[in-house]
């Protein structure tokens, strides 16, 4: 065989490679959209935000997508990079790999990768999905972000074996992997819909979803968990502007796709028929993503104007989405418990001591 490309779909959520390349094979199976959506509801400080451009993550309990042990979609095998090269031919073994509908996650040095913005600038250690090859063209076919977008480019069978040889070699104790990814076949996904409303409750009063589900690796301590995340987006501009320098837009970007899986969310519910519609919630849920993809857009003016009067503008807006989603997340778990709005806004403020901590 010369040529075979695995089929690869463009995940609702691509903010991170530790989600994309994963969703990217369990999305060819439209079933999974239910499982990803009864899962990315709850958002977390993952990190201290002076520490880690991506400090604010979903909350799925482990950072890799193949350790989460309820992921019926995918099988997964971790081998170390360096046995593989004792063994046989890189390029080889990924070839052989596509042949078997294996998708390969590897480490390259982007410094070597021709497409990267770091190709012969800088040495960054990053991962890429190698979903096929074409052996006419002498190239791989791969998923990975190339001018802010998450698509598929083509780097040449030479380039590629060399940037994953300098990605992962020559650390002292290295154990890098590779992960070979296989999509499973799984006829049913009954959505948790007990699961779904326990994220949100925990989201909307800032809760700890390690204490009351704690399956996973526990956070760092002092994490914000849901509402509690405004306050760190607060800071996080508040050090902008003390520094006078941009740092990311990812922040942004995840909150801008938390709002997207909310109202996906909600249609969800809406044709399962386990809520009944409501307007006013369809347009509060539409206006998040609208207000959200502002802000992110507003942080993209940011970085290429530098002026730094626009974050008062951003922190006003970041005011306003927590604002307006307390109204969303109110209205959504009244329906699905089947109570009174009234009560649902007692919670909150019962609970607000807790949303509003940072």
């Amino acid at each position: 065989m010369t040529k075979k490309m695995l089929p690869v779909t463009i995940p609702i959520v691509v903010g991170y490679k530790r989600y994309s390349h994963f969703l990217a094979v369990m999305s060819n199976d439209e079933k999974s959209q239910a499982w990803i959506l009864n899962h990315f509801i709850q958002l977390y400080s993952d990190k201290a935000f002076d520490q880690d451009i991506h400090w604010l993550s979903f909350y799925l309990g482990d950072l890799l997508m193949w350790r989460h042990n309820n992921n019926p979609w995918l099988y997964n095998q971790e081998m170390e990079f360096s046995l593989i090269n004792q063994w046989t031919d890189l390029d080889k073994f990924i070839i052989s790999c596509i042949d078997k509908n294996q998708y390969v996650y590897i480490n390259c040095d982007y410094y070597y990768v021709p497409y990267s913005n770091f190709y012969g600038k800088v040495n960054r250690r990053s991962q890429l999905l190698i979903t096929g090859y074409d052996l006419e063209k002498n190239e791989f076919t791969l998923m990975d972000y190339f001018n802010a977008q998450y698509r598929a480019v083509t780097v040449s069978i030479p380039a590629l074996v060399n940037a994953a040889k300098q990605g992962n070699s020559g650390r002292a104790l290295n154990r890098s992997k590779i992960v070979l990814i296989e999509l499973n076949q799984v006829e049913h996904y009954e959505f948790n819909l007990s699961l779904a409303s326990k994220l949100l409750k925990d989201y909307l009063y800032a809760g700890n979803t390690y204490e009351r589900m704690p399956l996973f690796k526990k956070p760092r301590e002092h994490a914000a968990f849901g509402m509690a995340i405004y306050a760190d987006l607060q800071q996080f501009l508040d050090r902008i502007q003390q520094q006078s320098t941009v740092h990311s837009s990812l922040p942004f970007h995840i909150l801008y796709e938390h709002k997207k899986c909310m109202r996906l969310l909600y249609d969800r519910l809406i044709q399962s028929g386990s809520i009944e519609p409501s307007a006013a919630l369809a347009d509060e849920l539409s206006l998040l993503i609208e207000k959200s993809l502002v802000l992110r857009n507003l942080y993209f003016k940011l970085e290429i104007s530098e002026d730094l009067h626009l974050i008062g503008k951003m922190k006003q807006s970041v005011e306003t989405i927590k604002a307006l989603e307390i109204s969303a997340l109110e209205k959504l778990i009244a329906l699905i418990d089947g109570r009174g709005s009234n009560d649902l806004q007692q919670d909150v403020r019962d609970e607000a001591p807790s949303m509003n901590s940072s």
